[in-house]
């Protein structure tokens, strides 16, 4: 039985576009392609691929997933000279757990987890799963940047946490890349979730959102390439659906994204634009009139007000903003 506090809608089918991005992402034949270090990744020795499906419920997807990586074992044999992968399967209801690890054959690259996919700790698991494969690799005398790391985050989303979730494995990758910046890293998604949440994120100015803003400046690309009728689900859910997805940004892309975030988290970032976008009617001269009457700090809100116009963006309204103007805003705070 379905439990109602997870938000859970389950997929009946599998469409064709939902695995296009995610099948690309491990050909072979895209082995150098995106990586965070292609000079490096061009004499790749060994290969890691691990995927993290977020809420598998009843394995539709899980069974999918599975085909594709043994797909891919098959598809390096000869090409590297190691290949290691896994899959963790992240679900929060222990029904649910229990009805995977009765119905599936887990094989030992295969682990399934009760855990709340909003609370986990993406960069940690990552992090010790990556040490594993070194230290193997590190045996057969492979150095570290001869290693590929591939990540890809997939899932249908529990309506209800589908923007937490997205945002807790955009904010974790990237500081996880930042932490090791010596690796070749890969890093994508599949999400399946609302369509408004979908066009949120993929939607630049002139109606950017928060969320547009937070991903831009986790470092990763969104976009939206299909959408799902409440019939592709048990039960049909009362909002229409979509599939969004998107890579980590490499190369020169993310060094312009990470140089011009310096100094900022994701959290502080956040937390600054969501002073501007709970007003997000209002033009921005206007916001930080609201804000100092609430008791903004008085050289915080000179700074502020004399960078609104010094950049003629006092009248425009948040979803107006470029990034670049909420990067430059955010480090007067």
């Amino acid at each position: 039985m379905l439990k109602k506090q997870y938000g859970q809608h389950l997929l009946k089918n599998i469409p064709g576009k939902l695995f296009k991005d995610f099948s690309n992402f491990f050909n072979v034949d895209f082995l150098t392609a995106n990586a965070s270090n292609v000079n490096n990744a061009n004499n790749v020795d060994v290969v890691f691929d691990l995927v993290i499906e977020i809420g598998p419920g009843r394995g539709a997807l899980t069974k999918q997933i599975v085909k594709l990586m043994n797909r891919n074992k098959e598809q390096f044999a000869g090409k590297v000279n190691m290949y290691f992968q896994r899959l963790l399967l992240l679900e929060i209801d222990s029904d649910m757990v229990s009805f995977l690890q009765n119905s599936f054959e887990l094989a030992d690259w295969i682990e399934l987890l009760e855990q709340d996919a909003v609370q986990f700790d993406y960069k940690k698991y990552i992090k010790n799963a990556v040490d594993d494969v070194f230290k193997d690799a590190g045996k057969g005398g492979v150095k570290d940047k001869q290693i590929l790391l591939r990540v890809y985050f997939v899932g249908a989303l529990p309506y209800n946490v589908s923007k937490p979730i997205i945002l807790k494995t955009f904010s974790d990758s990237k500081e996880l890349v930042q932490e090791n910046v010596d690796k070749n890293w890969q890093i994508g998604y599949t999400y399946i979730v609302q369509a408004e949440v979908a066009d949120l994120f993929a939607k630049g100015v002139p109606d950017a959102s928060l969320l547009y803003n937070v991903a831009k400046f986790c470092g990763f690309s969104v976009r939206k390439v299909c959408n799902l009728a409440p019939k592709w689900f048990i039960p049909p859910p009362r909002v229409s659906s979509a599939c969004m997805v998107g890579r980590y940004l490499t190369d020169e892309n993310r060094e312009v994204v990470d140089s011009n975030v310096s100094g900022l988290t994701c959290a502080q970032f956040t937390d600054i634009l969501g002073i501007f976008y709970r007003y997000q009617r209002k033009t921005l001269r206007k916001i930080l009139l609201i804000n100092k009457k609430a008791g903004l700090d008085q050289q915080v809100f000179e700074k502020v007000m004399r960078f609104l116009s010094d950049q003629n963006i006092e009248k425009l309204r948040p979803r107006e903003v470029e990034f670049e103007k909420w990067v430059l805003l955010s480090k007067l705070f």
